[in-house]
């Protein structure tokens, strides 16, 4: 499990357990803080740009591969994980929508020339952000929730006692 933990978060196939699973969310949500932390101290910078996109994508990775095998010790496709993510997007753009973004665009197609309108156009996206930031705090829950309820989905449903079309019975 944990002399393991390097298979589960970089290899995806094959099986990992319920503990191994456990101990990998761990390991991927105190890198994501870490990740957001260092980025932040490092400012708006091109090196903090590209540490924060590599590290993302490397963060995801081993969210796909972490998932990937949990799910496969269950004896199910990572479709799942697809479907979580898709469902985080489109809730995602709900709260962009119900935040503000509507009003923004909508603004935006009753009169484009605020787009040519430079201080027209910086007092509209003032507005917005304003709007988006009044109604942040329950968006950055809400965005969460399908993740939330797939890892714990994953942390409680036990495997599949025998060995199946992913591999041999986690150990």
């Amino acid at each position: 499990m944990i002399k393991n933990l390097h298979i589960d978060l970089l290899r995806p196939p094959g099986r990992t357990g319920q503990l191994g699973f456990i101990v990998g969310l761990i390991v991927i949500i105190i890198s994501v803080m870490l990740q957001s932390m260092t980025v932040r101290l490092m400012g708006n910078t091109l090196p903090s740009f590209l540490l924060g996109l590599f590290w993302m994508c490397f963060n995801l990775y081993m969210i796909y591969s972490l998932f990937a095998r949990r799910l496969h010790d269950m004896d199910l496709s990572v479709g799942p994980l697809f479907a979580a993510i898709f469902i985080t997007i489109l809730v995602i753009a709900f709260t962009v929508w119900a935040g503000g973004g509507g009003d923004y665009f909508e603004a935006m197609m009753e009169n484009p020339e605020i787009a040519q309108d430079e201080e027209a156009s910086k007092a509209l996206i003032k507005q917005y952000q304003a709007d988006m930031a009044e109604s942040l705090g329950w968006a950055r829950w809400a965005n969460m929730v399908p993740l939330i309820l797939l890892s714990a989905f994953c942390a409680v449903k036990s495997g599949v006692k025998s060995p199946n079309k992913y591999g041999a019975v986690p150990v």
